[in-house]
């Protein structure tokens, strides 16, 4: 079998195919699919049938909140934070495929098993913090996106209609998917074309050395302060740990799930996962690497050109256009503002179809794909589209994150110093809610009934990822503890010590999982049953002696 594309038409697609004979017969995953001979090999024609999925995840790792960090980290540290950006990205790719190799080998997205897995409380628990920093990922990507097409209208535009502009774009993007994923993903292309371009020309331009960048890169370290100045510690923190939170969003890992099973494209047998997976792997290798790219790309070019100069602490993306513009002309102030505005626009979109995604998982809500269905008259007559679809929902979904999303980002003041502050919080709050999004990963893909015993997570990688999530779960703790600034009042202080444990038992509970928690309970209530009826036996042999 040398090309997986020409068995399209004949074989099932992802979600329809029965149990194997080799799979548990308590299998949940729906497309377990049988334990083939067959093989298929890499080709080509199959790899762009595929492709596609991972041009979208990239988005989360190359947004406005991390061009932010970017400007900031550059004309403060120089290179001595992008460890940290190759780092995470590594850490993103291992557990986006983890995500992927989800939604392959179960049939169904994270969200969905978090609804059919875990308690209703639990569920609802997780939606909400998902949701919530999808909220504050929407407003960085929303307000990134509107400065950079005010910036291209040379300032003429305010930013709140170009925040509103920005947002209505977003929802006309996603109009086009119903010819299809492939239209939606062309656009996204395009704009990471413009994108890397953009940053390229910028970092040529600004001749970082190469030796110092690629020491940057393989040298961890973590300035206890900003080189040359009166910042502390704190700042790094928060500097690094928004680092981290923006390039790992917790949503994405649910997103990158659900679109893995955009494809009909046969994923049945075990040979056909496995040869799915490897393009999934290829491809978001790639858009990774781009992401990262690109992420360097702009740390170099604000290192090379402010750092250790009197407007290093003034950077943002604000005013960054201004600055680039004075320092090698004002072309250049333009190609950032189009770069800008292109991550703006990407993100914008991709985090309105997660919102969709899964809202509809963890709710399952299905939806019409288009959401100015929803706008039609109810006179007209209906449209057919489907059993248990309802064409309004789909602008519910849509807009339950990127509506307050816009007030919030349309209310914003043109201040560099808010900005500053309100994107380094939100990629802060990422990280404080990543665990929420890795720990469920964590314990779908080590299950064998609902992966199948051939995908589940073998003992290395378990191990890798849980490490993975340790880090990611104490890294969360000390930059928001580090970044904080320490309540002296005593209420204050007993709601922050409250809201510390919290959020530490919740933690806990995910890392020991909610059906072991739930048997345990189970077995101390036996228990404790078992020890009352025996003590009232007891009692009752005494009173008839």
């Amino acid at each position: 079998m040398s090309d997986l594309a020409s068995q399209t038409s004949s074989q099932t697609p992802v979600g329809s195919s029965s149990l194997g004979k080799d799979e548990p017969a308590s299998a949940i995953g729906r497309n377990s699919g049988s334990f083939s001979d067959d093989d298929p090999t890499f080709s080509i024609v199959a790899f762009f049938k595929f492709a596609g999925p991972g041009i979208i995840m990239c988005t989360a790792f190359i947004d406005p909140g991390d061009l932010e960090a970017d400007l900031q980290a550059g004309a403060q540290y120089r290179y001595m934070l992008l460890w940290i950006y190759l780092w995470a990205t590594v850490l993103g790719y291992i557990m986006s495929m983890l995500s992927a190799k989800l939604g392959v080998a179960s049939g169904r997205d994270m969200g969905t098993l978090c609804r059919e897995e875990y308690p209703k409380w639990v569920r609802i628990v997780l939606w909400l913090v998902i949701e919530v920093s999808l909220m504050g990922v929407e407003i960085q990507y929303v307000i990134g996106a509107g400065v950079g097409l005010s910036l291209l209208c040379a300032g003429t535009l305010p930013l709140w209609a170009a925040v509103l502009i920005c947002g209505a774009l977003a929802y006309l993007t996603l109009m086009l998917d119903r010819y299809g994923i492939k239209a939606v993903e062309a656009v996204f292309l395009i704009l990471i074309a413009v994108m890397v371009i953009s940053f390229a020309i910028l970092a040529v331009k600004a001749q970082a050395p190469a030796d110092e960048v690629l020491l940057g890169l393989a040298w961890p370290q973590l300035p206890m302060q900003v080189p040359g100045s009166d910042y502390n510690s704190p700042t790094t923190d928060l500097v690094a740990g928004g680092i981290i939170g923006g390039a790992m969003s917790p949503y994405n890992f649910y997103f990158f799930s659900m679109l893995v099973l955009k494809r009909e494209l046969p994923m049945a047998s075990r040979g056909e996962k496995r040869i799915a997976l490897t393009y999934y792997a290829i491809e978001a290798a790639i858009a990774l690497f781009l992401a990262l790219f690109m992420n360097v790309c702009i740390v170099s070019s604000f290192a090379s050109a402010f750092y250790d100069t009197d407007q290093a602490a003034d950077a943002g993306f604000l005013n960054a256009g201004d600055m680039l513009g004075d320092m090698y002309g004002k072309a250049f102030g333009y190609i950032w503002a189009l770069g800008l505005f292109a991550t703006g626009l990407s993100s914008t979109t991709a985090a309105v179809y997660a919102g969709q995604a899964i809202m509809s998982g963890f709710i399952d809500i299905k939806i019409e794909s288009n959401p100015l269905l929803a706008l039609l008259p109810p006179s007209l007559p209906p449209i057919p589209l489907g059993a248990g679809v309802y064409r309004w929902r789909a602008v519910v979904t849509r807009s339950i994150a990127i509506v307050p999303a816009l007030v919030v980002a349309a209310t914003q003041r043109q201040d560099q110093t808010e900005l500053d502050t309100l994107n380094l919080w939100l990629n802060l709050l990422q990280t404080i809610a990543l665990p929420f999004a890795l720990l469920p990963l964590l314990h779908f893909t080590c299950n064998k009934r609902i992966m199948g015993k051939y995908w589940a997570n073998g003992i290395p990688l378990t191990i890798l990822a849980s490490i993975i999530a340790a880090f990611s779960v104490l890294c969360a703790l000390y930059t928001t503890i580090e970044s904080t600034p320490l309540p002296s009042d005593a209420w204050a202080v007993a709601v922050a010590s409250l809201g510390v444990a919290v959020y530490a038992a919740a933690v806990l509970y995910l890392a020991v999982s909610p059906d072991r928690v739930q048997r345990w309970l189970a077995a101390l209530r036996e228990r404790l049953s078992c020890c009352g009826g025996s003590g009232s036996t007891r009692v009752q042999e005494v009173g008839d002696t």
